[in-house]
């Protein structure tokens, strides 16, 4: 058990680094707010989904600058 455990929280990991990877092929700089967004967003395996579900990278763009400016 522990070990599907761990082998959950690793998959966990690279889906996180996965989507962080697309976040900079979008253009976004590490020191960005839109970068930062996406490290609080990505916790959630859906926020994952969408973002992953769109096509194009000024789509992914686009919903970050939303997210960003969402919380304000």
């Amino acid at each position: 058990m522990a070990d599907k455990k761990s082998q959950q929280k690793e998959e966990k990991k690279k889906d996180i680094a996965r989507c962080l990877d697309l976040v900079v092929e979008c253009g976004v700089d590490y020191n960005l707010k839109e970068y930062y967004m996406a490290t609080k967003l990505f916790c959630s395996e859906y926020n994952r989904q969408v973002f992953c579900q769109f096509k194009k990278n000024e789509d992914r763009l686009m919903w970050l600058k939303r997210c960003c400016n969402d919380t304000r």
